[in-house]
């Protein structure tokens, strides 16, 4: 059984990774593009927009498909009442949307903001409709058919419909076309892959099993994203447009490969982990995957935050290198935060949803008080605000899982030795190619690629070369390797 569901976790993350080296490369040039066709402060616009608009998508979303997968049986009534659920929550989300606008705009103070909402929600009705589909070929771990519906929305949704309508003159609305051309493309696409078709129908018993885990979920979303949010929403009372712009966009350029690479190897956890049949099951189960993400999500942004000079000038250009500093700071804000990724999926296969929710809550307590701290400090306070609220959850987290999961003070120590063992080396090895470059005199772009190409070496180090008794044991990098190669 184990054996089975480590292949299906390696397929799956072999899906979602090809899936990610099309998306991230897209991306990049996407980035770069829209970089030089749009200003600071037509992003500024746009990333105020999304703070009230990722309110909408949750509602749209209301964690149906978690649910889906997280329910034991899923009888042909709990999918006829998922696709009902779809229509009504798309709905509704949209008209939620369309209330919030004018206060967004007199909040803000900006009529555009206001017209980019109303415009931007119709994306969310479809990706509502979209959920219960998602929501079955994630229960049978049938990634083949969901990575290519999301490459292909994202291609040929977003990035072509983005760039094209930039290059042509209509600067912020060319994002807010993307993203609805994206959600349209998606949904029709994860409607052709889904070959089940249960139809509209509505059973008051599975609605209410849906909707109490799926209501759950969706409500530490919520927090989730206002604690990860809160810094854009105070830096637009604060700061103009263009400072927001600055500050989102580097941030974004952080979360750029760490989020993809997050998805690829998170993806297939949540199924595993309500697969296990047994605490020990479970426990194993967690320790694997946190170690495999805490490696490469720590690797990743550590190598980031030490070549952010080299980063910023060959993707977005001198224009932004103002943003350097802040760029290192959320990096390393950004290793914590997508690090939580497999504690929460582990507290939502238990049904912790409470716990869960209490952390983010006080997590938001303490990026709020930070803020306040650091006001004086301008965008760097509210980097560093951010980088404390991560670091925060990610070790209150950490304390929680361990009493749920019954830790004792050896095996403690063992996954913190772990991950300080990764964070040295990737470190002295970042530290010596910003040495080489500096005594060779490299170009920027050779001097990026030096970077990356240490960074991989690091990597190998700790994973394959050299790894400690329990990244050998719970991270098999050469047994999921050879999975994920085998086509």
């Amino acid at each position: 059984m184990a054996e089975d569901i480590l292949e299906k976790k390696a397929n799956g993350i072999k899906w979602v990774s090809r899936g990610i080296v099309i998306k991230v490369v897209v991306q990049l040039i996407v980035t770069a593009a829209l970089a030089r066709l749009l200003t600071p402060a037509e992003f500024g616009v746009m990333a105020l927009a999304r703070t009230v608009l990722q309110f909408g998508s949750y509602i749209g979303n209301a964690g149906i498909n978690r649910a889906m997968v997280q329910k034991k049986e899923l009888t042909k009534e709990d999918r006829m009442t998922a696709c009902s659920l779809s229509v009504l929550l798309g709905v509704v989300s949209c008209l939620v949307m369309f209330l919030a606008a004018p206060f967004a705009g007199l909040f803000y103070e900006d009529g555009t903001i206001a017209s980019l909402i109303c415009v931007t929600s119709i994306s969310y009705f479809f990706a509502a409709l979209a959920m219960p589909d998602k929501g079955m070929l994630q229960r049978r771990l049938s990634f083949r058919y969901i990575v290519p519906a999301d490459v292909l929305s994202y291609v040929f949704g977003y990035a072509c419909t983005t760039v094209f309508l930039a290059w042509r003159g209509f600067g912020v609305w060319s994002l807010a076309a993307g993203t609805v051309a994206q959600n349209v493309l998606l949904w029709l696409v994860q409607r052709l892959c889904c070959r089940e078709r249960p139809g509209l129908g509505w059973n008051k018993d599975s609605a209410r099993q849906l909707m109490r885990f799926g209501g759950g979920v969706t409500l530490i979303s919520m927090f989730e994203y206002l604690g990860g949010n809160l810094d854009v929403i105070v830096s637009g009372k604060i700061w103009s447009e263009s400072v927001v712009g600055l500050y989102t966009k580097v941030s974004q350029l952080v979360t750029l490969p760490i989020e993809y690479i997050s998805n690829a190897l998170t993806a297939p956890v949540f199924p595993a982990m309500c697969a296990a049949k047994d605490l020990n099951a479970l426990r194993e189960e967690y320790i694997s995957d946190f170690l495999l993400v805490c490696i490469v999500e720590f690797s990743i942004c550590i190598g980031m935050a030490l070549s952010a000079e080299e980063l910023i000038s060959v993707v977005l250009g001198q224009q932004w290198m103002a943003g350097v500093g802040v760029f290192s700071v959320c990096c390393i804000a950004h290793a914590f935060n997508y690090s939580n990724t497999v504690i929460g999926i582990t507290l939502e296969a238990m049904g912790r949803l409470k716990v869960k929710l209490v952390l983010q809550w006080t997590q938001i307590a303490v990026l709020m008080g930070c803020i306040y701290i650091f006001r004086d400090l301008g965008v760097w306070g509210i980097a560093w605000a951010v980088l404390i609220a991560h670091a925060y959850k990610f070790f209150g987290l950490q304390l929680v899982i361990g009493r749920f999961l019954k830790w004792t003070a050896h095996e403690i120590g063992l996954l913190v030795s772990s991950l300080s063992y990764v964070v040295v080396v990737q470190s002295v090895f970042q530290l010596i190619a910003s040495v080489v470059i500096r005594i060779w005199s490299l170009p920027v772009l050779a001097a990026l690629i030096f970077h990356v190409v240490l960074g991989a070496a690091a990597l190998a180090v700790v994973c394959i070369f050299f790894p400690t008794k329990w990244i050998r044991k719970f991270v098999p990098m050469t047994k999921i390797l050879k999975t994920f190669l085998h086509r």
